[in-house]
């Protein structure tokens, strides 16, 4: 949470925490995001969320999702269940903020769940971003490391390998590091496999109490490092990869995250012997290791794009109008394609009388709404009546402008336009328009009439969509569409 904060507060984004720890005084230096008193977080309860304010929480916050276990995690404590929840985001939510959860991790019945009320999902890995429908295109990846271990690890790899080589070397054997949470077996035991496996060739050491500057040494040290309980990215992993060790890790939840390479071995048995098995085999190619771990190091650059892309999706509106049966059968993929693609998007449909907005969810598709509600998604589709409006494009795209910094007008039939398409597009002031979508920054002087003139002259075209079918949120609502909305998204892209 205090690298996002200082993330977001070098965006210019005005930035508070409930609580920032000292230890982490570093990752905030330089901006102006200041802890919460007591009596803000009251009138916080009270008033809730400013209609552009958004509320970031970790995973594991019993206010945002139930957690029947206390976990005892400080600022985090306590349990809930779903109508805790549900008052709780109501309450933060009821003047237009948005509260979102930030999927750190993912423990067994710890907030290991997507929170139904909860609109806004986003991983810190591929893996957590697909398990829990993370709305945008890629997670939020956490940099874990301070600068001295960077410092280190890459002055270990510019140094002589024959200085390496000796420091793999205690008393004659090589150093086998496993996680400190790793519960299937102990030092001993380990240690003991180790030996039947390869007599009097390893020495089994638990990662734990030491001191940074005993860690740094032990990196330096050691030849292998095994993960077997892996709730999210672990630090570890890039750590003693970066000093050139081999990596060992399970083959479950988070062994499966695309961010590993495949050449790390994964275990389904995680037992004593079959570990040693592991370790015996396991051949160190250190330009690769060392290349994951500078690609860990490098995730500081990627998170601060990160942070700026959710920050511009926040003050961007997509609009769209249904008058037509064809129409309403584009709103679904619509919809489905602008979480995929922006994560703090949300639709505004206008439709032509109060008739066709009380109809409106029949002609979404039922079963297609119930698949979002499943993922909190469902509420970010908002639809409007407007009787007397002689255009239903003009009239929204007139509200987008009044509700956004940038507004977006999507035409009936396409899907939702990507970062990079609408970045291509826009002007640094006005409006652009293509045969598919129009966007129009703050302070633009052409009238919402022409845009909407210009934006309807050609067919609209079809783009490339293989994001979507690669994302989870596609992939879990899709099945349920329509089979007139199963076809509007064919007919946008090329969708088997």
């Amino acid at each position: 949470m205090h690298h996002l904060a200082g993330a977001l507060s070098r965006t210019g984004a005005r930035v508070r925490m409930a609580h920032a720890n000292p230890k982490f005084a570093r990752l905030l230096a330089g901006t102006e995001c200041v802890n919460m008193s007591s009596s803000d977080v009251a009138a916080l309860w009270e008033h809730g969320l400013g209609p552009s304010d958004t509320l970031v929480a970790a995973e594991v916050s019993p206010e945002f999702a139930p957690i029947e276990v206390d976990g005892h995690v400080p600022h985090s404590q306590g349990t809930s269940d779903a109508r805790d929840v549900s008052r709780n985001i109501a309450a933060m939510e009821k003047r237009g903020g948005v509260v979102a959860r930030w999927m750190l991790g993912a423990s067994e019945d710890w907030g290991d769940r997507v929170s139904e009320r909860v609109s806004v999902h986003l991983g810190a890995s591929h893996y957590l971003h697909g398990s829990f429908a993370g709305s945008g295109p890629h997670p939020l990846h956490v940099p874990f490391w301070e600068p001295e271990l960077i410092e280190r690890a890459r002055a270990w790899q510019k140094g002589d390998p024959s200085t390496r080589a000796n420091a793999r070397r205690e008393a004659g054997r090589r150093i086998v590091v496993f996680d400190d949470d790793v519960d299937a077996f102990d030092a001993g035991e380990l240690q003991r496999a180790l030996d039947r496996a390869a007599p009097s060739t390893f020495w089994a050491v638990r990662f734990s109490g030491f001191s940074r500057a005993d860690a740094f040494a032990l990196m330096e040290s050691a030849s292998v490092f095994i993960d077997l309980h892996l709730p999210g990215l672990e630090s570890g992993v890039c750590e003693f990869a970066a000093f050139g060790a081999s990596v060992i890790l399970t083959a479950f939840g988070h062994g499966e995250s695309a961010e590993y390479p495949d050449t790390f071995p994964r275990l389904v048995d995680h037992s004593p012997d079959a570990v040693a098995k592991a370790v015996v085999d396991a051949s160190v190619d250190q330009a690769e290791t060392f290349a994951y771990g500078n690609w860990c190091f490098e995730l500081d650059a990627r998170f601060e794009k990160g942070v700026e892309a959710l920050k511009a999706s926040r003050e961007t509106h997509f609009a769209t109008y249904a008058r037509s049966g064809p129409d309403f059968a584009s709103l679904a993929p619509l919809a489905v394609s602008l979480f995929c693609r922006h994560a703090f998007s949300s639709l505004t449909v206008v439709v032509e009388s109060g008739f066709a907005r009380d109809r409106f969810w029949e002609r979404f598709g039922p079963a297609a709404k119930e698949s979002l509600r499943r993922l909190g998604l469902a509420k970010r589709v908002r639809v409007a009546a407007c009787e007397a409006c002689p255009d239903l494009a003009e009239a929204v795209l007139d509200h987008a402008r009044s509700a956004a910094d940038v507004a977006v007008l999507v035409r009936p039939g396409s899907l939702a336009p990507s970062a990079f398409d609408l970045e291509s597009a826009a002007a640094e002031r006005g409006c652009a328009v293509t045969r598919s979508f129009a966007v129009c920054a703050s302070g633009s002087t052409e009238t919402s009439r022409d845009v909407a003139a210009t934006l309807r002259a050609e067919p609209p075209e079809t783009s490339d969509c293989d994001d979507l079918k690669r994302h989870a949120i596609w992939r879990g609502v899709e099945p349920s569409f329509q089979a007139a909305s199963r076809d509007a998204a064919r007919a946008a892209c090329a969708i088997d």
